[in-house]
């Protein structure tokens, strides 16, 4: 069976950090689970999850651990996985789907990735010519 690509879905929520920037890359909103108070002891840190977020206004998207258990109703389900999926796929799902956010952070990382692409080539040319 073949997996559906990301652009077939209409939201991803995880805590992979490469999966959130292939999502995003493909067009579909990510929302990325951290732990926020974790300090950055490797490059495998949570802060570059934060930083990306933070870098392209998409910081509604990036959901702490903490907020989660602090919230009563997820609180109260953590124990029970299956549960707590649905708690907080409710909870997160209308930030993801709201239109006017997901266009303006996909509209943050194209004008980036341009940029970059831009200089890039800017410096191949210098070092060429």
């Amino acid at each position: 069976m073949n997996s559906p690509s990301l652009k077939e879905h209409r939201l991803i929520i995880t805590d992979t950090y490469h999966l959130c920037l292939n999502a995003w890359n493909a067009g579909t909103p990510a929302i990325c689970i951290t732990d926020g108070n974790e300090m950055a002891h490797a490059s495998l840190s949570d802060k570059k999850k934060e930083v990306f977020y933070f870098a392209h206004d998409a910081q509604d998207f990036l959901i702490n651990t903490d907020s989660l258990k602090q919230n009563s109703m997820i609180k109260n389900i953590l124990p029970r996985a299956k549960s707590s999926n649905r708690a907080l796929v409710e909870k997160i799902a209308p930030i993801a789907l709201n239109k006017e956010l997901t266009t303006s952070v996909l509209n943050n990382i194209h004008q980036q990735k341009t940029s970059t692409e831009l200089a890039f080539i800017h410096c191949l040319k210098t070092l060429i010519a």
